[in-house]
């Protein structure tokens, strides 16, 4: 800020002399204790004779504020901030009102700089609803420039009663993460907030988060849902002998006549949702719909609408959708609890099937938890999973492969399946698509499945050393396997 210079005079100078001074800098008069600013534009106020101590009291010139501390200043003349009871500096009201200009400026830079960064939509409307602000990420989202709405009200863009500012200006309240759908093509989620002048509602900013790309593939989602299991004799369609398994599904049968909420646990791709449509299909409820929500996938901030319905009514919740139905619910330890005992008291008859990963601590709430093993540990199914699939991609693509060959039956074995029976389905499914002949053989597996057989895995490793001269990272290609499995196997077979 530009430093005023000054000079200090006693009340027996002459005033003639004083406005001789002025003509290079200000003058501060001290008087019995207080300060008279005379600025230099006011020279021509003093008199040609007299003192200027008699001419501040004829003219009864207002002193200023000598303080330390701004907020015991007062603005009507220049105010002396004091160090130490010396005049530090002086700030004229002019170069008062030109700082606060300039932090109001930064302040509004502030916030256009922060508006512009994130990537939601950002409104600022006043308490009239006329829009002060809309950055680049709401042009984006409406397609509505920023000159096309800035000054207008924002109900001339927008039905009055879908505008969640319009009901921030009229009860001064904050709204945060709410659902909400401004036009047939754009549905969002809405943090908003009024803006406060003296506890009066002085306007509104709103930040919109848009989800209609989440919704669009939510619906298709919804749409694409595989079928798992026949209708007719459900159960049939989940092969297995194991007799962990064999246990579950038998618990499971028993569940399907019983009208209370069931818990399914087990691996991402253990058959938790085929399982889920057996209980279904061969329940009291089969001819209801089997409605899915996947709580991994949703957004929690519209869990609760997937769930109950959106507050426009343009799209029932998945409990309405599966009335005199099933509500299958994927990782339902991802939905937050006050949610969930809600949704357990608002079933009225709907069946609830649950599935998470893990046990959960509301399983006392579940009259049936039912626990599905893995894969890996249930090798005897590995291969009727496989011949069953081998059938049902054979037909689904008119391909003549009756089967699968001794090596590559090995393989499928070996391998430890992470992925569950998902996985070995996807597998099957892969290699009926893109293979030939009359049976499945090990060429048509992929890369990380067909490892040699463990029998004779060194020898296979020793004559990829061979042929690679040594070259551990040829001879780990050369066996569709990493190097550092291939370093793992040398030390096992002691090579």
């Amino acid at each position: 800020m530009e430093q005023i210079t000054f000079f200090v005079a006693g009340p027996s100078m002459s005033a003639e002399e004083v406005k001789q001074q002025l003509a290079n800098v200000q003058c501060v008069v001290v008087k019995n204790g207080d300060y008279y600013t005379i600025e230099q534009q006011e020279a021509s106020l003093l008199p040609e004779k007299g003192t200027v101590g008699e001419w501040i009291k004829k003219t009864n010139w207002i002193p200023s504020s000598a303080v330390e501390k701004e907020e015991r200043a007062d603005w009507r003349r220049p105010v002396l901030f004091l160090k130490k009871e010396k005049i530090e500096k002086i700030i004229t009201p002019a170069m008062k009102i030109s700082q606060l200009e300039k932090k109001i400026r930064l302040k509004t830079e502030y916030f256009t700089t922060l508006a512009e960064t994130i990537n939601d939509s950002v409104t600022a409307v006043d308490q009239e609803g006329t829009v002060l602000f809309w950055n680049t990420s709401a042009e984006e989202t409406y397609g509505i420039e920023k000159n096309a709405i800035v000054g207008k009200k924002i109900g001339d863009h927008f039905q009055a009663e879908s505008v969640v500012l319009n009901s921030v200006l009229q009860q001064g309240r904050t709204v945060r993460g709410e659902y909400h759908r401004p036009n047939e093509n754009t549905h969002v989620l809405i943090n908003a907030s009024p803006v406060l002048l003296d506890g009066n509602v002085a306007g509104g900013i709103a930040t919109e988060h848009d989800i209609t790309n989440i919704m669009k593939l939510n619906d298709e989602l919804d749409l694409a849902l595989p079928m798992h299991v026949q209708t007719q004799n459900p159960f049939a369609s989940i092969a297995g002998s194991d007799p962990k398994l064999v246990e579950s599904l038998e618990a499971a049968r028993k569940a399907a006549y019983a009208d209370v909420p069931v818990h399914l646990t087990g691996e991402p791709g253990s058959g938790k949702e085929m399982i889920a449509e057996a209980i279904h299909y061969s329940g009291p409820k089969a001819a209801g719909p089997f409605i899915t929500l996947n709580c991994g996938i949703i957004p929690e901030a519209l869990l609760e609408m997937e769930l109950f319905g959106y507050g426009d009514k343009t799209q029932p919740g998945k409990l309405e959708q599966a009335t005199n139905g099933t509500l299958f619910i994927e990782n339902i330890d991802k939905m937050p609890e006050p949610l969930r005992e809600k949704l357990f008291a608002s079933l009225n008859g709907t069946r609830l099937i649950m599935a998470s990963i893990l046990p959960a601590s509301f399983d006392r709430l579940v009259a049936i938890a039912i626990d599905i093993p893995p894969l890996r540990n249930r090798k005897d199914d590995i291969l009727a999973l496989s011949r069953s699939f081998v059938q049902e991609f054979s037909s689904k693509y008119n391909k003549q492969i009756d089967g699968i060959s001794p090596e590559a039956e090995l393989m499928l074995l070996q391998y430890d399946w992470p992925g569950n029976v998902r996985e070995l389905r996807n597998v099957i499914e892969r290699c009926i698509l893109l293979g030939s002949g009359p049976v499945m053989t090990k060429d048509h597996l992929p890369e990380n499945i067909a490892l040699p057989i463990k029998n004779d895995e060194a020898t296979a490793i020793k004559e990829a050393l061979q042929k690679t001269y040594g070259n551990k990272s040829a001879a780990a290609a050369l066996l569709g396997i990493s190097r550092g499995t291939l370093y793992n196997k040398m030390r096992e077979y002691g090579l």
